[in-house]
Formats: structure tokens, C-alpha cells, sequence
């Protein structure tokens, strides 16, 4: 008869605990840019190949990204000196909707006297002050 007690009672929790999840009302994340990405398919020039010093270079980067965490956001391409304190050499933007999808972004400059380029393609939901979503690909730079 104990048994049976237990069986029931254990039956009961179970059918309201399934009960309780039925309306899909879960709480979201804690931090729903986890669920943001943003991705280099594509990079030009190839990073194998070394940049020269003074060379114009055009770079052509392609990503696909995903954003959940705000119906708007932006991908941007930084392109930066490797050594640390310079501003960045080149910031190119685009405006990107919620959901996946894919952007190219161009920029064209000299190569500075440097010992490395670094690009980076950081994903940011509208509103967004800052992000951890981001890409990355480094060139090494040799003198003319």
C-alpha cells in the first residue's frame, strides 16, 4: 500500500510539472548575445601572403552572421595596426536586420609601417554599447 502512495505521488508531480511547461513561457538567457555570431567566410587578399609596407591594398571581407538578440544591429570591419596605442586604419559599417544572413565589406588603404594588420568584424545589436561577438584574421606586413 506504501508502494502505491509513493507511485501516485510521484504520477501527481509529474502531471503538474509537465502541466507547468505547456504554455512555452520559459524565462530568456541571462545574456541572449550568446546566442549572436558572426563568422569570416571569405577574406581577400589571402592571409598566407604578406602585406607590403606603402602597397594599396583592397580588402574584401565576407561573413555571414546571425542576430537574436535585437531586431537591428551592425557588422562592422575594423582594420588596425598590430602594435598597441594607434587608432584603427579603417572602420567600415553595415546596418544588419535580426535573424542570418551574409555582408560584404570593403575598404582600401596604404599599408602603414607595421609589424602585423588585424581584422576584425565585431557583430552589435542596436543599443549595444559593446560586444564579444567577433572574428578575426592577422596579416604580417614586410618593408617594401
Amino acid at each position: 500500500m506504501k508502494t502505491l502512495r509513493v507511485n501516485t505521488v510521484v504520477l501527481a508531480l509529474a502531471v503538474v510539472a509537465a502541466g507547468c511547461g505547456g504554455t512555452q513561457s520559459e524565462a530568456p538567457p541571462a545574456s541572449s548575445a550568446a546566442r549572436d555570431s558572426v563568422r569570416i567566410t571569405s577574406i581577400s587578399p589571402a592571409t598566407e601572403q604578406p602585406l607590403r609596407v606603402g602597397a594599396t591594398v583592397k580588402f574584401e571581407v565576407q561573413v555571414e552572421y546571425s542576430l537574436t538578440s535585437s531586431a537591428s544591429g551592425s557588422v562592422t570591419l575594423v582594420i588596425q595596426q598590430g602594435e598597441s596605442g594607434h587608432m584603427p586604419l579603417a572602420n567600415e559599417t553595415t546596418v544588419i536586420q535580426k535573424g542570418k544572413g551574409t555582408a560584404t565589406l570593403r575598404k582600401e588603404l596604404a599599408v602603414p609601417e607595421t609589424a602585423a594588420i588585424q581584422i576584425f568584424t565585431p557583430l552589435t545589436g542596436q543599443g549595444g554599447s559593446s560586444t564579444n561577438v567577433v572574428d578575426t584574421r592577422v596579416y604580417s606586413v614586410v618593408k617594401g
